[in-house]
């Protein structure tokens, strides 16, 4: 019998196969061409029932569809898979479907711990916010609970785009508002004002972002002017990440 190389594994039914050919007794040796083909078939029957045995990638409680290529723009195609069901909300920005962590694309929400400032309740309906005083709130957790309600316990698909440093499954995922409609989560994070653009990896919601802060939403409530970071009133979430870095390793 040849020796097979190390990446051919045979399963029980090709070794069924090869000890009956052993018990068969001939008057005169097969010729090479007929062990060869022999051989050949062997190989590819191993191979398709081995591909048969892998199973789908599967979530708790949900309809999961591996990962597969997508094309050079990210969108969609007729053969790429996408993640599907019922997720847990990690934060703002983050789902978790069975085993698998998906990063929502193209914007960064603010962080569970991270605090914000807005005008204390009696001012909120004027507009020199400047002058008035304010107060700090939790806007990471507001963050969580805002897209929590954007979902509304509603299955969320979700189409890879690629991965990020952490390995983290990176994708645009939407609910269904009306039938044959995707409402985009990440869209709506910034566009009502509870996450922002993360120009590093794509300027698809800019725009979403530009429209919160003209309108005063979610944590552009409390901004004065347009002249550049020192009126925001947040840290944009990858400073904030950051400075916490920084704190932690300076403790340590």
């Amino acid at each position: 019998m040849p020796t097979l190389g190390p990446s051919f594994v045979l399963c029980w039914n090709d070794w069924r196969v090869l000890w009956w050919l052993r018990r068969i007794r001939v008057r005169r040796p097969l010729p090479v061409w007929v062990a060869r083909v022999t051989l050949l078939s062997l190989m590819a029957l191993h191979e398709t029932l081995w591909v048969s045995r892998v199973p789908p990638a599967t979530a708790a409680g949900t309809v999961s569809e591996p990962l597969v290529a997508r094309n050079a723009s990210g969108s969609r195609t007729s053969t790429q898979s996408f993640i599907q069901g019922h997720p847990r909300v990690v934060d703002g920005d983050t789902l978790v479907f069975g085993s698998t962590r998906v990063r929502l694309f193209g914007m960064d929400a603010f962080e569970t711990k991270q605090v914000c400032r807005r005008p204390a309740k009696a001012d909120r309906a004027s507009s020199a916010f400047a002058s008035k005083p304010s107060q700090v709130y939790a806007c990471g957790r507001e963050a969580t609970q805002h897209l929590l309600d954007l979902i509304d316990s509603q299955p969320v698909e979700c189409v890879p785009r690629g991965r990020d440093p952490f390995q983290r499954v990176v994708a645009v995922c939407s609910v269904s508002r009306a039938p044959g409609e995707a409402f985009d989560l990440g869209q709506a994070m910034v566009r009502d004002g509870w996450a922002v653009a993360f120009r590093k990896y794509g300027t698809d919601y800019v725009p979403d972002e530009e429209d919160a802060r003209v309108n005063r939403r979610g944590v552009w409530a409390a901004s004065s002017t347009d002249d550049g970071d020192e009126s925001l009133p947040f840290e944009w979430p990858w400073q904030w990440r950051y400075e916490e870095r920084r704190e932690a390793q300076r403790r340590h």
